[in-house]
């Protein structure tokens, strides 16, 4: 049965090893490190750290990355749209950067290592040179290399404990880095959820299909990897909820079926595909003269009440609520909000 006293900082580690990330509840947020920024009542999306977020359960963090320039070294600093996202609440507060968040998630990871932390990283600024940002990227992870999981495949939880787990949200300069794709690829996300009008289904961002290096010795896999996308964002909270339900109700209803491969020689090998869904709650509000609190407000007192999260009473018999419903990305998040997604996992295991 559930352990009541399931740990936000360690709850990863009652899942057993073979678990896929897709095939888990996971609480995340949506730009995550705002909790200062400038023009707050526009671009403030949380209210809590990104050290404080992970304390409280949240393993997804989306982070929109700008360069920088620093006594002649590019950095990273994060941001949202134009706004800096900033150390402090101060007027003299310096800019977040990379480096900032990455010392707290791997502090996180050395404390808690029965963890992972995805990273949804995105270059929020158009005119950035996407070379310039990857090679960024790539230096902070080059300083610590085991801490990245980097392939373009879903993982299992074991696989992944203790590491981050990239995706990424803008494009390669080249194709891979040393053979590797570098990350999930979820370059099309803006493309595609841009054009989704159809909040009745979840919007396909990535459908790839390919051999992935094992290991060093250059051992080739098969493999099949879907990414779901719900992120419609430009509405009121009201307006909202339609998507996020229906985006829930979606990922209990993925089905994963075995699929043709083919390698170079023109051989084909079956695969199960990996499909792994991503439900953004947040949105602006702002066309309707709200912002993202008061949208964030309507849209979380939904999320206890929906029984995909909290399954009650006599719901409790359907089957659909004691699915797996992916990662949720939530705006202004609290400790309640995590647990409840986290713990549908216990329930799923009794």
């Amino acid at each position: 049965a559930m352990a009541a006293n399931i740990s936000s900082t360690d709850w990863m580690e009652t899942v057993p090893d073979d678990t896929r990330l897709s095939k888990m509840s996971i609480p995340g947020t949506h730009d995550s490190c705002t909790q200062y920024v400038d023009m707050r009542y526009i671009f403030q999306c949380q209210d809590a750290s990104v050290a404080t977020q992970l304390i409280y359960g949240y393993r997804y963090l989306d982070m929109r990355l700008v360069l920088e320039q620093k006594h002649d070294q590019q950095t990273l600093v994060l941001k949202h749209n134009i706004a800096r996202c900033k150390t402090s609440n101060s007027p003299f507060a310096g800019t977040l950067t990379l480096d900032d968040v990455l010392r707290d998630v791997y502090a996180f990871l050395v404390a808690h290592p029965t963890e992972t932390i995805i990273l949804c990283m995105k270059a929020e600024n158009s005119k950035d040179d996407v070379a310039d940002v990857q090679s960024a990227l790539y230096e902070r992870i080059d300083t610590n290399p085991d801490r990245w999981y980097l392939k373009n495949e879903i993982p299992t939880l074991g696989e992944v404990r203790g590491k981050i787990v990239l995706l990424r949200r803008f494009r390669l300069a080249g194709n891979s880095v040393s053979g590797h794709t570098w990350g999930l690829d979820l370059t099309e996300w803006d493309d595609k959820a841009k054009a989704h009008s159809d909040s009745t289904t979840m919007c396909l961002v990535q459908d790839a299909r390919g051999f992935e290096e094992t290991d060093d010795a250059g051992t080739k896999e098969p493999y099949c990897t879907k990414v779901y996308a719900q992120d419609k964002y430009k509405l009121s909270g009201t307006d909202k909820l339609i998507w996020v339900d229906n985006a829930l109700k979606k990922t209990t209803e993925l089905t994963r079926g075995n699929v043709d491969v083919e390698d170079a020689d023109g051989a084909k090998v079956q695969v199960q595909e990996r499909c792994w869904s991503i439900n953004y709650t947040s949105c602006t509000g702002l066309s309707h003269g709200g912002n993202p609190f008061t949208s964030a407000r309507v849209v979380n007192e939904h999320l206890y009440k929906s029984p995909y999260i909290n399954p009650s009473g006599i719901e409790d018999t359907k089957s659909d609520y004691l699915k797996h419903i992916g990662i949720i990305a939530s705006d202004f998040v609290d400790a309640a909000l995590a647990r409840s997604i986290y713990q549908r996992l216990s329930l799923i295991h009794i």
